[in-house]
């Protein structure tokens, strides 16, 4: 097509019917339907929307915006979350153990004689009929061959002999476990004693203490901080949910803190103390399998308390 026939096209125009075809990619292939059931549904609508424009309120009345960010379900659920956490406390939270060695018991040796077995009196004469006589399937005559009988080494005459049985019953070494559990607050408690050794250790065993006495105290801390938000912020709808929102997001803390653990163990170290002397849990050093080993399910469920609040406050 020339330029000059570029210029002088002219598109046709579609017709109301072709309009309404293509309205919406296609979403009413045919002409609508009255948005309205009747007249009155109609002129209902448009007084409240009016009114509505009265009060200055240019939003739909359905608008998501107008949610309640934070409900009663959320306040519910972050505070169980929140208590959760402080329980865990009371719950175990380090779990050693011994191995015990259980000593065998002697073995046990049973002489047990058999009935007396006699022997038939054999000489060059006897035939076999005469030894099938006797009737002791249980003595022992050589084989007796057409050339007449083999010869006989050991004794002739009659003799009384006995059979000893000898059984031996072999014993199974045992082992079998003594642990001794540990919670959160007793480990605060006892920070005097255990601490001690624990941050007199090697690099490693010594920063996961440290990390792990911040993680108990935040048990108490971090659930104390979130029911404040939940119930002690005043204000704004929107700028209480955005006040929570920041105060749900430092429950991520013990997270970071477990893994920080995780990755420090990594490093290893000497134990100050006898180890071995005391659990053979322990081990020879301490190492990740140390770390997991050692965590009891008290962490984990105060754990999870800390990571359901984050994930809430992100929702908010």
């Amino acid at each position: 097509m020339s330029d000059k026939q570029q210029k002088t096209y002219i598109p046709p125009k579609i017709n109301e019917k072709e309009r309404w075809k293509y309205i919406g990619f296609d979403v009413f292939p045919k002409e609508p339907k009255d948005l309205f059931q009747s007249e009155e549904e109609k002129k209902k609508l448009v007084e409240q929307v009016r009114a509505r424009l009265a009060h200055h309120e240019h939003l739909r009345s359905d608008c998501t915006l107008l949610e309640e960010r934070v409900t009663a379900f959320d306040r519910i659920f972050l505070t169980i979350a929140s208590v959760v956490m402080v329980l865990a406390l009371f719950l175990p939270w380090y779990s050693v153990y011994n191995e015990i060695v259980e000593q065998p018991k002697p073995t046990q040796v049973l002489n047990q004689p058999t009935t007396p077995v006699a022997t038939t009196e054999i000489s060059a004469t006897t035939t076999p009929g005469e030894i099938e006589a006797t009737g002791d399937a249980s003595t022992a005559v050589p084989a007796v061959t057409d050339t007449g009988l083999a010869a006989v080494a050991e004794p002739t005459g009659s003799q009384i002999g006995t059979e000893e049985l000898i059984t031996t019953v072999m014993a199974r070494k045992k082992i079998h476990r003594e642990f001794e559990r540990l919670s959160g607050i007793g480990a605060l408690i006892s920070i005097g004693s255990i601490g001690s050794a624990v941050l007199t250790s090697g690099l490693g065993l010594m920063l996961t203490g440290l990390l792990f006495i911040i993680f108990t105290l935040l048990c108490l801390a971090l659930p104390a901080y979130n029911l404040y938000g939940i119930y002690g912020l005043k204000g704004n709808p929107d700028a209480i949910a955005l006040k929570l929102k920041k105060i749900m997001r430092l429950n991520w803390i013990p997270l970071v803190i477990f893994v920080a653990g995780l990755v420090f163990s990594f490093f290893g170290g000497e134990y100050s103390f006898n180890a071995a002397e005391k659990f053979s849990s322990l081990g020879a050093g301490y190492s990740p399998l140390t770390y997991l080993g050692t965590l009891s399910w008290g962490v984990y469920v105060s754990l999870a308390g800390f990571i359901l609040c984050a994930a809430k406050g992100v929702e908010i």
